[in-house]
């Protein structure tokens, strides 16, 4: 099903070294997202993962936060092993996540 990412405009490229306020709002948000993940995509369960430095599979060197719907069956790939979904699909699904925000 694909996973969404959601970023905040940041210098900092660590959760260590981000301003707890700026946290807040990142969690708050990430909620918001994995709320509209639920509701849309009907998933068993979600993964909601944030990785800091290289060795834990961080590729974009800013903070950001991983919504993955998940379901029963479903091994735990990792992110790089996730298929791609197509545009359509994915535009479908934003249409329906747009609804709870």
């Amino acid at each position: 099903m694909g996973t969404r990412s959601l970023s905040l405009r940041n210098t900092s490229r660590e959760f260590m070294t981000f301003q707890t306020r700026k946290l807040r709002i990142c969690l708050r948000s990430s909620k918001k997202v994995a709320v509209a993940v639920k509701e849309s995509v009907n998933p068993e369960g979600l993964t909601v993962i944030q990785r800091n430095g290289k060795a834990a599979g961080q590729h974009i060197l800013h903070l950001h936060v991983h919504v993955i719907p998940r379901y029963s069956g479903q091994s735990l790939l990792r992110m790089e092993e996730i298929p791609e979904v197509s545009k359509e699909k994915l535009d479908k699904i934003a249409k329906m996540m747009r609804q709870h925000f």
